[in-house]
C-alpha cells in the first residue's frame, strides 16, 4: 500500500525547510528509522528517518527545493494489501449491478468515462476542456441506450487503470509535450541528435536545455515512452542551482540565481533586524601582543606541557571574560519592552565560525570557569563538529556576547554587527608586525611590535562610548601583560 511521507511540523516556529540531501532513490528498499533525507531550516539541519519500512515508490521533491510543513516528500510502498486500490489484479474489472445502479450522476459517469479514455492513450490529455467527447457527454443524455453502451465499454476497459499512480502524476505540460514529441517532425539536426545519443526529447525540452545549458543526457526522463520533458529539464536546472524562472535576457548578460540556504536566509534576516533595530557604535584600538605571543609560543613548544592547540583566540576570549567581570553591562541583553538591561551572571561566548553551510555562532558556556587550554580545546572540538555535520539547536543558543576573528583571512579592521539580542561584539583583525614609536617624547625609540587590531561594537541604547573605552582599556591591559592575564585566568 502506498504511504505518503509528508513534512511534519518540527516546532520552534519553523514553517518551511530546504531539501539539503536525498539519501535514497526510487526503487530503493529502506527500513523504518533509516535516514532518507536531510533538510535545513533557518535554525539547524536535521536528518529525516523513514516512517515505515518498504520501497521508495516516488520522490516528490528534489535537492534544493523549499517545502512547507505538510508537503509530500516521498511515497513508500510498504508491501501491505490495499483493499481499496484499483491495482489488485484479482479485482474484477467488471462493475457489479449494484455499482452500475448506485445513483451516480451523469457528471460522475462522464468523469469516469473521461478518465478511462485518458488511460487508454499514452499521449492524449485528459482535461475535460481538451476532450471533445467530454463536452458532448456533459451536455448529452438524450440517447440513453447509446450512453449506457459507451459507459459499459469504458468502465470495463478503464477499471484496471483508473487508479494508476503514474497517470495521476502526469501534469498537463508533460502530456502536451508528449503529444508534441510524437506528432512533431524534427529537423535533420534534431533527428541526428536523437539517433546518435539515444535521447528522446520534445522540442520544448530541447529549447529549455539550450536555455539553461543542460546536457539532456544527464536529465532523468519521466515523460511518455522515456522522453525528456520540459519539466524534467527545469527540475534538473533547479537542482543544479540555475535560474529556471528568470533566466531570460535582462540586459546584464548571463546570470545565475543561487537559492539561499536555510542558514544563509536566517543570517540575512537576523543581520537585517540587528542593523535596523540596534544603534551601533564601534570603538577601535590596537593591542601590543608581542609578549603574549612569545608566551603562547613558549607554552605550545614546551613538550612537558603537552599543549599544542593554544590559539590566540583562546587567550583573547579569556581576557574578554575577565574584562566583562569588571564591566558586566556588556555581558547582557536588552529588553526594550520592559526598559531593562538583563545582565548575565555567566559569560557564554558565541564565536563566529565560517563553515561550508554558512556562518554559525556556536556557544562556549560558562567561560569564566574554564582555563585558556580548556577554551582552546572546546573551540577546536566544536569547530570540528560543525565542519563535519549540522549543528544541534543547543549548540547555537544562549550566547551573552560574541567574538569574531577574521585575522586568518586578512584585514586591518571591520565593523561587526551585534548578534541580537546581545549588546556587544568584539572583533579581531590580523595581527602584524609594525614599527611602533616607544619611549618618551624627548627620547623616542622605534621598535617592531606585534599589533592586534581590535574592534568593539556596542548597542548605544545600553551603554555609552565612555563605557566602551573603559572596557577596551581593561582588555588591552590584559593582552599586553601576559603575566597578569595568566594570574587572573588561574
Amino acid at each position: 500500500m502506498a504511504y505518503s511521507f509528508t513534512l511534519q511540523d518540527p516546532g520552534e516556529g519553523i514553517h518551511e525547510v530546504i531539501i539539503d540531501e536525498i539519501m535514497v532513490s526510487e526503487g530503493d528498499h529502506v527500513n523504518e528509522g533509516d535516514p532518507v533525507m536531510a533538510v535545513e531550516s533557518d535554525k539547524a539541519a536535521i536528518e529525516l528517518p523513514a516512517p515505515v519500512s518498504g520501497t521508495v515508490k516516488r520522490l516528490s521533491v528534489s535537492k534544493g527545493d523549499t517545502v512547507e510543513v505538510g508537503a509530500e516528500l516521498m511515497v513508500f510502498d510498504d508491501g501491505s494489501d490495499d483493499s481499496d486500490s484499483g491495482d489488485d489484479e484479482d479485482a474484477s474489472s467488471e462493475p457489479s449491478d449494484e455499482e452500475a445502479s448506485d445513483g451516480k450522476t451523469e457528471d460522475d459517469k462522464s468523469a469516469s468515462a473521461k478518465s478511462s479514455d485518458s488511460e487508454a492513450s499514452d499521449d492524449e490529455a485528459d482535461e475535460p476542456e481538451d476532450a471533445e467527447d467530454s463536452s458532448a457527454k456533459d451536455t448529452g443524455g438524450g440517447n440513453d441506450d447509446k450512453d449506457d453502451d459507451e459507459k459499459s465499454a469504458r468502465d470495463t476497459e478503464g477499471d484496471d487503470t483508473a487508479s494508476d499512480d503514474e497517470d495521476e502524476e502526469d501534469t498537463k505540460d508533460e502530456r502536451e509535450e508528449a503529444k508534441e514529441f510524437e506528432g512533431s517532425e524534427p529537423d535533420e539536426g534534431q533527428a541526428d541528435d536523437r539517433e546518435d545519443a539515444g535521447i528522446k526529447a520534445a522540442p520544448a525540452a530541447r529549447a529549455a536545455a539550450d536555455k539553461h545549458g543542460i546536457d539532456l543526457a544527464s536529465v532523468k526522463p519521466t515523460g511518455s515512452k522515456g522522453h525528456v520533458t520540459k519539466q524534467d529539464v527545469e527540475k534538473a536546472a533547479k537542482s543544479d542551482g540555475r535560474d529556471t524562472d528568470n533566466a531570460g535576457d535582462t540586459g546584464r548578460g548571463r546570470e545565475t540565481r543561487k537559492k539561499m540556504s536555510g542558514i544563509r536566509k536566517a543570517t540575512a534576516n537576523h543581520m537585517a533586524r540587528a542593523w535596523a533595530d540596534i544603534p551601533h557604535v564601534t570603538h577601535q584600538d590596537r593591542a601590543d601582543i608581542t609578549e603574549l605571543e612569545k608566551a603562547r609560543q613558549k607554552l605550545t613548544d614546551d613538550e612537558e606541557n603537552d599543549i599544542d592547540d593554544l590559539t590566540l583566540t583562546a587567550f583573547v576570549i579569556k581576557a574578554m571574560t575577565i574584562a566583562l567581570k569588571q564591566h558586566p553591562e556588556f555581558n547582557a541583553r536588552l529588553d526594550m519592552d520592559k526598559s531593562e538591561l538583563i545582565i548575565s551572571d555567566d559569560v557564554n561566548v558565541a564565536f563566529a565560525l565560517d563553515t561550508d553551510r554558512g556562518l554559525l555562532t556556536p556557544v562556549l558556556r560558562s567561560v569564566e570557569t574554564k582555563s585558556i587550554h580548556g577554551i582552546a580545546t572546546e573551540m577546536a572540538a566544536m569547530a570540528e563538529k560543525l565542519h563535519s555535520g549540522p549543528p544541534e539547536k543547543e549548540d547555537l543558543e544562549g550566547g551573552t556576547i560574541t567574538l569574531t576573528n577574521v585575522g586568518s583571512l586578512g584585514g586591518t579592521g571591520f565593523t561587526p554587527i551585534i548578534n541580537h539580542p546581545q549588546v556587544a561584539i568584539l572583533g579581531m583583525a590580523r595581527a602584524a608586525l609594525e614599527p611602533v614609536v616607544m619611549g618618551i617624547l624627548d627620547e623616542p625609540d622605534i621598535k617592531a611590535r606585534l599589533m592586534l587590531p581590535l574592534v568593539f561594537a556596542f548597542d548605544h541604547r545600553a551603554q555609552d562610548g565612555a563605557d566602551a573605552a573603559r572596557f577596551m582599556t581593561t582588555l588591552k591591559g590584559l593582552l599586553e601583560d601576559p603575566n597578569r592575564l595568566l594570574v587572573e585566568a588561574a
